[in-house]
């Protein structure tokens, strides 16, 4: 799937993965823009959930991070990062 939509950069598109273990973090995502990009989320318990955003947002090499709750991401990096901005 990965190797699909990393292929076809106009197919917005939302993948999830569960964790049943109980290690953290339970859920990632990754939700692929319609402008070729992706954006990656984290699913926690809510005083984890600072460091596990910095800590992702490390990994991919971000600066800019948002933390929320039950809201599928915008359609595009650019509207995003205006996310970012005005919540920042």
């Amino acid at each position: 799937m990965l190797k699909y939509l990393e292929a076809r950069a106009d197919e917005p598109y939302g993948l999830y993965w569960s964790q049943a273990d109980g290690l953290a973090p339970r859920q990632a995502m990754a939700f692929y823009t319609r402008d070729g990009k992706v954006i990656l989320g984290l699913a926690d318990l809510p005083e984890r959930a600072p460091e596990l955003l910095q800590e992702l947002a490390r990994f991919a090499g971000s600066c800019h991070a948002l933390l929320g709750w039950e809201q599928r991401p915008p359609e595009t990096a650019r509207e995003f990062i205006e996310w970012c901005q005005r919540r920042g």
